[in-house]
């Protein structure tokens, strides 16, 4: 939520909405990324999700 206020806050320039992009995008992808791992078959597979999870969260 605080990124969403952020990005409502920024001026409605080219600039303003590039990094608003930018913000959004970033700012909001982890949360489907963790909730894969929640629905996983198996501790394994938990694991292997998880830790792609993180990978795309580091870049």
């Amino acid at each position: 939520m605080r990124i969403i206020k952020i990005v409502e806050q920024l001026p409605n320039t080219r600039t303003g909405n590039h990094v608003a992009g930018q913000l959004l995008r970033s700012g909001t992808s982890p949360y489907p990324n963790h909730g894969k791992p929640q629905a996983a078959e198996s501790p394994k597979d938990f694991i292997h999700k998880l830790r792609i999870s993180f990978l795309i969260k580091g870049t």
